[in-house]
């Protein structure tokens, strides 16, 4: 056996946060992927503070993060600033998946939607993944009072507590 796995070759660009999203990026690593977890530097995973371990989750290393982020490589930007939109594009045109578990319609208010980051790399698989609350808002194409209507700054939709449901994921 030669050791390689199956998606030994593949780059992974994982911009997600909490759970689904983390935890696909890792499926990836663990199948031999280069994933790469881009987090905001003024606002990271929120999970890097959950955990069973109280040292841990105060230096940011919560088990629930570390478990969910094993394998990955790191790199904090500022998806609000356009220099970090940047960089991320840059990363995009090497990359074969671009994982991102945003509010829809976020990112593509940002520039950095399906259309957007396929024009710059045509043979990008994008998965998206959202909560069914968020998916059903944008269908509706409006916000329920329960959702206020936001910047397009990047947060998790999932981060904010949500009624029983999956998750919406479109894979592109």
């Amino acid at each position: 056996m030669s050791g390689k796995r199956p998606f030994d070759g593949l780059r992974v660009i994982d911009t997600t946060q909490v759970l689904a999203g983390p935890y696909a990026g890792y499926q990836f690593a663990v199948l031999g992927a280069d994933v790469v977890k881009v987090e905001s530097p003024k606002d990271p995973d929120f999970v890097r503070s959950v955990g069973t371990d109280p040292a841990l989750n105060d230096i940011g290393m919560g088990t629930q993060f570390l478990t969910q982020n094993a394998g990955k490589r790191f790199l904090a930007l500022d998806l609000k600033a356009e220099a970090g939109r940047e960089v991320l594009r840059r990363l995009v045109a090497t990359a074969d998946v671009f994982l991102q578990n945003y509010r829809p319609g976020a990112f593509e208010q940002l520039g950095l939607g399906y259309a957007d980051l396929a024009a710059i790399n045509p043979r990008l698989v994008y998965c998206s993944s959202s909560c069914d609350r968020c998916a059903r808002a944008r269908l509706r194409s409006t916000t329920p009072p329960e959702l206020p209507r936001r910047s397009p700054s990047p947060r998790p939709c999932c981060s904010e507590p949500a009624p029983a449901g999956g998750t919406t994921l479109t894979w592109r």
